[in-house]
């Protein structure tokens, strides 16, 4: 909203009528200005005899910081405030409702900016008044600077008078603090800009000087002796007679010279705080509540050895026991332990292993041990020496053999079971639950288990052969291997049927499986032993057996059902095998001698007929009544002999069979 439209209508608001304006005076600026300083303005206002009532507005830079209404010739209230920025807390007027009044028709309204910065500087503060489109208004421009920190004609303070008596810029020589006699306003220090040099009160300033304070004591005390304090302290103006003993976070107030004590010091209270400060109404001022303050100092406490504790450094082969303070290592690895203990002054380390002490005194040492080792340190700084927990380190060889169960062992990495038994494998190797060992097991049928235990229900001829564990963790990798051997009773899978032939030398081959392999076999016929003639009547070939059954001549009686007896040292009760014997009827041994007989004969036969052919033909030619009885008895007659004698050899080899 427009300026001069904002102050038509706050007239319009309060009721003032169209009159003459009021004279305004210069704007006064105090004091010199510095940053952060606090800046004045004041402006007076004159009014005419007519005027009842008027609003001096104050202005910023373009920022409006209020107004104040005049009412009659005494009152004046703030009517408004600034609204923009942060200047409603950077600004007050007048400090009050009620301004100066300077004469009957005079008023004066001031105005404060507090905490200027650099980039002020150039600033225009205004103060006017409108009327009816009629404006009057006082104006001045203010500069900010920094202060240098030598500043011309500055004016050093006697220390006998203490009080400034010229004026001028002001310091206070040494330490000295530049401030008001009442200490209710404070200037700043003598390295800064003293803008207390336009004050008008300058005989009020004078310096203090912050004490000097010490502490008298012997800090170091045993653990349960008192600790005695006395604070020291000098030059300080105004005269300082209590001081503030402060131990921590407490807080005592002692008469000046009297000594604080605190009794029954503990290990709690070493390397604690202590420090003095005198008291004096000046510390009690944001500015100086840090002066007057003894160095801190801390109290040493004397004690022995307490809370020792051991340190493992942990590494891939270095791992937590399941006992409490157990440690497993690698056996090849070295382990690391630091003995560690609160102690004034620090403490020393011996080491126990077992019951010998090692040469090492280090309280972080690394050692390499052969076997199972309990470990001990003892913390001693000469005051006390205090011993802490055993730790029970444990050695797990570098090649873990895993394991199986008892019967394995028992059995030399066999085990020996029946056919159809249900059987449960389990692999294990020390320190597997901490490890978190893997395990794999694989099968003789190549196939692979990923566990530590499983169980076959019902073992089969195939289960037989190597089973092989494997394990994996952070320490090391390792197998083991069993055989187990599946034992069964003899069984044929297919019945052998032997034929032989009469007279002749005879061989049954009778296979049967078992295992273990039978050691005692007998065979019957007709529920009576059998004799075999056969010199090595049974072989084996891993649980594969063969008995053979021999005769060296066969006969007719050698036919019929056979049963072989088997058991074994596993088996005792008898297993029955049957397989039968053919004999089959044989004619070699007639015929033939008949064959051969036959070709002889034959033979003849032939020579005889051609002779006698050839001899009735010649006897033909001689005489042509030969008798035919005679040719008969040459030629027919030795055939039928022949005959006769085939049919006698067919009717032995009839009655033979």
């Amino acid at each position: 909203m427009d300026r001069n439209l904002l102050l038509a209508l706050l007239l319009l608001v309060t009721g003032v009528k169209g009159q003459s304006l009021p004279k305004l005076s210069p704007l006064k600026l105090f004091p010199q200005l510095s940053t952060n300083s606090t800046l004045k303005v004041s402006c007076t206002a004159a009014l005419p005899d007519t005027y009842t009532a008027f609003n001096l507005v104050w202005d910023f830079n373009g920022v409006n910081l209020g107004n104040t209404e005049l009412e009659g010739t005494s009152v004046s209230k703030l009517r408004s405030t600034v609204s923009e920025g942060n200047y409603s807390a950077r600004t007050d007027i007048s400090n009050s409702d009620v301004i100066q009044n300077v004469g009957s028709t005079e008023f004066t309204s001031i105005v404060e900016i507090r905490n200027l910065e650099r980039e002020e500087s150039g600033f225009l503060i205004r103060a006017y008044a409108v009327d009816r489109g009629s404006e009057i208004s006082s104006n001045a421009s203010i500069n900010v600077t920094d202060c240098p920190s030598n500043l011309p004609h500055n004016v050093t303070i006697e220390s006998s008078s203490r009080e400034f008596m010229n004026g001028g810029k002001f310091k206070c020589h040494d330490t000295g603090e530049l401030v008001y006699k009442n200490s209710s306003l404070l200037t700043s220090s003598a390295t800064v800009c003293l803008e207390s040099a336009e004050w008008k009160s300058q005989q009020n300033l004078q310096c203090w000087f912050a004490p000097i304070v010490t502490i008298e004591s012997n800090l170091t005390v045993k653990e349960g002796d008192d600790l005695e304090v006395t604070c020291d302290y000098a030059q300080t103006f105004p005269q300082s007679n209590q001081s503030t003993f402060y131990i921590g976070d407490e807080a005592v107030k002692e008469d000046y010279g009297v000594p604080s004590i605190v009794t029954s010091l503990t290990p709690s209270d070493d390397n604690k705080p202590v420090s003095c400060q005198a008291n004096s109404p000046l510390i009690d001022i944001e500015k100086f509540n840090d002066l007057g303050t003894s160095p801190m100092y801390h109290i040493n406490v004397i004690y022995g050895p307490r809370d020792v504790t051991n340190t493992i450094v942990f590494s891939q082969y270095v791992v937590e026991g399941a006992r409490e303070n157990e440690y497993l290592v690698r056996s090849d690895q070295n382990i690391t332990i630091s003995c560690g203990s609160d102690a004034n002054p620090p403490a020393g380390c011996r080491w126990h292993l077992n019951d010998e002490i090692s040469s090492t005194t280090d309280c972080t040492t690394t050692f390499h041990f052969s076997d199972a080792t309990n470990v001990t340190c003892v913390a001693d700084n000469g005051i006390e020496a205090v011993t802490g927990a055993v730790l029970l380190i444990t050695l797990v060889d570098v090649e873990r053999q895993t394991q199986f169960s008892d019967d394995v062992i028992a059995n030399n990495g066999s085990v020996k079971t029946r056919l159809g038994d249900s059987f449960t494998f389990v692999c294990s190797v020390d320190y597997e639950e901490k490890l978190a060992t893997k395990f794999r097991w694989l099968l003789p049928n190549t196939s692979i288990i990923m566990d530590s235990t499983f169980t076959i229900s019902s073992l089969r001829q195939s289960d037989s052969g190597k089973y092989t564990c494997l394990t994996e963790d952070q320490f090391g990798n390792g197998n083991n291997s069993f055989f187990l051997d599946i034992l069964y009773a003899a069984y044929q899978e297919i019945a052998p049927s032997c034929g032989w032939n009469l007279n002749q030398a005879g061989l049954c081959e009778v296979t049967f499986q078992a295992n273990p392999n039978s050691y005692f076999v007998e065979i019957l016929k007709d529920g009576y032993p059998a004799i075999n003639q056969g010199s090595n009547s049974i072989t084996s070939l891993d649980s594969t057996q063969k008995y053979f059954f021999v005769r060296e001549q066969v006969t007719s009686s050698d036919a019929g059902s056979y049963t072989l007896l088997v058991s074994s040292s596993e088996f005792s009760d008898q297993r029955f095998i049957a397989f039968d014997v053919d004999v089959e009827s044989s004619y070699n041994e007639l015929l033939i001698p008949l064959i051969v007989v036959s070709c002889i004969a034959g033979l003849l036969l032939i020579f005889l007929i051609i002779f006698l052919v050839f001899s009735g033909i010649k006897k033909k030619k001689k005489s042509r009544f030969n008798s035919p009885l005679k040719f008969d008895c040459l030629v027919f007659v030795p055939f039928r002999l022949f005959l006769q004698i085939r049919r006698s050899k067919r009717r032995a080899v009839t009655m033979t069979t």
